[in-house]
């Protein structure tokens, strides 16, 4: 009886969610037939370029590829404007990367590229929201003339509003490939597709995470300082966010405290490196003013063992730091694989229960009092978590001899050769 009742209650979700999608997809005829290309065409869309590690290896792997011909597409940033036309400073990334492989997103004229001019057989997109794509290049247009493969842009520890943000309906309907960053990302999409897969060949695969790939590349590049470096990475999310079932920030609890205590302590590093978006929502919900921000800055600017990290590339900073502080973040898989103590601010209340053992491997608080304690206890080397941590990691968060862009890359090349 308790299975039934069980049952009974998924079943509606699984339904409504799958009529949803099929709803999305009923506005739109896809028509992926087509003269095949001579060698498999894939783009890579580019918007947020602090997020591109998590297909860099897998953009690494198609562009070495003789088989395989990579365009990487500089779209304009609307993380923070979703009104936002201006690429430039994407394009310059791209170039960087692609050279005359980097494509605008815009023609001399102005108007905006037909992707179609490139038939490309796969698209990798960016990010998972629909309206940050500039018209012509929205899911359901893109979805007419190729398919579109998904590598999520952060590792999921939890379940609820983040899952369903990051793996949005929307985003479902129209995808063709879905290459999950772990677990919870897997079984959750599996769900959600399984009718999808079976009936128009919709793939969801665990093939392991890219970002884990460039820790393998990066991780012996740096030399540790004698100096202590803490590195404190705070999260975007305010009071009504975090009404809606996102996890909380603890930026305005921190941001003056740790700038005290880099003042005590000068024989430590402090490296700040806020989400990409938190001054802009703090402005926008009240939080912050820009002259407060502009002062922040000033002083952080005017005191010698305080940085502030706004780069592209967050895996310096990672990577050389001694400790971690970070509220909930789609990075810290990646702080864990590091090895080096991680000070959390947070409760385990939405983390999944297989993740559980990785939280516990954490040192949590919910106050400065507790994270400065922290800091000089595991400086005096009383790091008391590590062997479980370490052993924890390993376990759970196993990484791929072949890298994860490697075996991606190698599964789209057979579905081509093969179709």
């Amino acid at each position: 009886m308790h299975l039934i009742c069980i049952i009974k209650k998924m079943i509606p979700t699984v339904i409504k969610d799958n009529i949803k999608i099929i709803n999305y997809k009923r506005k739109y005829h896809y028509k992926h037939s087509k003269v095949k290309n001579s060698k498999c065409v894939i783009l890579f869309l580019v918007s947020r370029t602090n997020i591109f590690s998590s297909v860099e290896s897998v953009y690494t792997e198609a562009n070495k590829n003789k088989c395989i011909d990579t365009y990487l597409i500089a779209l304009p940033d609307r993380s923070k404007n979703k009104k936002n036309t201006d690429n430039s400073n994407v394009l310059d990334f791209c170039k960087g990367i692609a050279g005359d492989r980097a494509i605008s997103c815009y023609e001399n004229d102005g108007s905006f590229v037909d992707l179609r001019k490139f038939n490309p057989d796969y698209i990798f997109l960016g990010i998972p929201y629909n309206e940050e794509y500039p018209d012509g290049f929205k899911f359901h247009e893109m979805a007419n003339f190729s398919k579109l493969c998904v590598v999520p842009y952060g590792y999921c520890f939890i379940d609820g509003v983040v899952l369903e943000t990051a793996f949005n309906l929307c985003l479902l309907a129209h995808i063709s490939y879905f290459f999950a960053e772990g677990p919870i990302g897997y079984r959750y999409c599996k769900k959600k597709l399984f009718l999808f897969e079976k009936l128009e060949g919709v793939k969801v695969y665990s093939l392991g995470f890219p970002r884990f790939d460039l820790l393998k590349s990066k991780n012996d590049c740096l030399e540790k300082k004698k100096i202590k470096r803490i590195a404190y990475f705070p999260r975007w999310t305010t009071p009504e966010n975090e009404a809606n079932g996102h996890e909380p920030s603890s930026f305005m609890l921190f941001k003056d405290r740790i700038l005290d205590f880099a003042e005590k302590h000068s024989d430590y590093e402090i490296v700040i490196r806020p989400h990409p978006i938190l001054f802009d929502r703090f402005i926008k919900y009240g939080l912050l003013n820009k002259e407060e921000i502009k002062e922040y800055m000033d002083i952080i600017s005017s005191t010698n063992n305080v940085t502030l990290d706004e780069s592209n590339d967050y895996h310096h900073t990672l990577i050389s730091a001694d400790i971690v502080v970070t509220d909930y973040s789609s990075t810290i898989a990646e702080f864990l694989l590091v090895g080096q103590p991680i000070i959390y601010f947070g409760t385990s209340q939405n983390f999944s229960e297989q993740y559980k053992p990785l939280f516990n491997g954490m040192y949590n608080v919910n106050n400065w009092e507790s994270v400065e304690d922290l800091i000089l206890d595991i400086s005096r080397g009383n790091d008391y978590k590590k062997n479980y941590r370490i052993t924890y990691t390993q376990k759970i968060l196993r990484q791929n001899i072949k890298s994860a862009g490697e075996l991606i890359i190698n599964r789209l090349l057979k579905d081509w050769k093969d179709s």
